[in-house]
């Protein structure tokens, strides 16, 4: 049985499978690093990476949407403008979307 340094070790793998080629490539590395793993062990870990695609994906979600709320900020401005520094300008200007989107940042965001 896999301990879990070794099965989220697996699960990272798996996460990363995109980096291989082909499928041959895929299979060839996971049999070199995990050779010790049963069919039930690799199902598990595939099953967590499955898992942890769909909370990557709802975070995604979650962002793009809190993202969208601040579109507004765009009207009017130059393509190419970047966003915290019209929310900056805006802000000083008193636009109240703007205050809220610096308010929603931390300061290392900036």
């Amino acid at each position: 049985m896999l301990s879990a340094a070794r099965h989220n070790e697996l699960v990272d793998f798996i996460l990363t499978s995109d980096r291989f080629e082909n499928r041959k490539e895929l299979e060839d590395a996971l049999v070199s690093q995990f050779a010790e793993i049963t069919f039930d062990e690799l199902d598990r870990a595939m099953s967590d990476a499955a898992d942890r695609e769909k909370e990557r994906a709802a975070d995604l979600d979650a962002e793009a949407d809190a993202l969208m709320e601040f579109m507004p900020l765009f009207e009017g401005e130059p393509k190419g403008a970047l966003l915290g520094e019209i929310a900056i300008r805006k802000a000083a200007a008193g636009d109240p979307l703007a205050i809220k989107f610096l308010a929603s940042l931390r300061e290392d965001d900036l």
